[in-house]
């Protein structure tokens, strides 16, 4: 007569097996899950300017938390409320319909040349120089306002100094409007 053992799988090795296949496929699944995508700018986008999917690319990005500060798609009626530079991602907090009520963007171009650290996206002060008793006085028109770009002239023009545009409060651009009215040198300074 034969004896035959038969060998029992405990029921501690059969969860084993389980759990080491389930966690294995959720690896797996993990490992294949796309990363979301957001909005970076091709190139410098000027505050108040409509933004379309030729102005930006798609980049699959991992942000964690901050994902949600960051815009994933264009819509219809989509422009920048400051400058965005290119290579940018595009924060949420910059984009809108318009520029805020009470700013305004001025063109002008500085009686010397501006800093190479003036450029968009950038902070500067504005100052003027005029004539007074003891002789030519600096004055500070503006303590910090946003570069919202700067054009260089091309070809023969572009060792030309370049027009800086400024985005300014309504109160700011009465003054730096009047100092140009008046024909004063104006210096745009970087500022922090």
């Amino acid at each position: 007569m034969t004896i035959r053992i038969r060998h029992r799988v405990s029921p501690w090795m059969i969860g084993f097996v389980a759990m080491a296949i389930a966690s294995a496929v959720l690896f797996i699944l993990a490992l294949n899950k796309p990363l979301p995508t957001y909005l970076v700018a091709k190139r410098d986008i000027a505050p108040g300017e409509q933004i379309s999917l030729g102005d930006v690319e798609l980049v699959a990005l991992d942000l964690g938390p901050l994902a949600d500060k960051y815009a994933i798609g264009v819509t219809e009626s989509m422009s920048s409320r400051s400058a965005i530079p290119a290579g940018e991602l595009l924060p949420l907090s910059r984009l809108g319909s318009a520029m805020p009520e009470n700013q305004t963007a001025i063109r002008l171009v500085p009686s010397t040349k501006p800093s190479a650290l003036v450029n968009g996206g950038a902070y500067v002060s504005v100052w003027q120089v005029v004539e007074g008793e003891s002789g030519f006085e600096p004055q500070q028109l503006v303590a910090r306002a946003e570069v919202a770009a700067v054009e260089h002239g091309e070809g023969l023009f572009s060792e030309v100094i370049p027009e800086v545009e400024l985005l300014l409060g309504k109160e700011q651009a009465m003054l730096v409007i009047t100092a140009l009215a008046a024909d004063f040198d104006i210096y745009v300074l970087p500022a922090k």
